[in-house]
């Protein structure tokens, strides 16, 4: 959805947030996949369902609608996280 987001986004701080949330998250997918190597753990090949359905919503916007709904999306997850 970052990936959407750095490419879609009509406010350049939303195009920033999503460059920043890239960052962040290649990191921390890089260190979890070294760690579930080391311990021989099968790691997701996709994305849930659920983040499916609003990389599809996403998809289908843009502008200030985009950008409301991937900041709203991305607020959500990380409370739940």
């Amino acid at each position: 959805q970052s990936e959407m987001a750095k490419k879609q986004a009509s406010s350049a701080d939303v195009k920033k947030f999503a460059e920043k949330m890239i960052e962040d998250h290649t990191k921390a997918n890089k260190e979890l996949i070294s760690l579930a190597d080391k311990k021989r753990l099968k790691v997701a090949e996709s994305m849930e369902p659920k983040h499916r359905a609003m990389a599809d919503k996403l998809a289908k916007l843009s502008g200030a609608e985009f950008d409301q709904a991937y900041m709203a999306g991305q607020v959500k997850e990380h409370e739940v996280a």
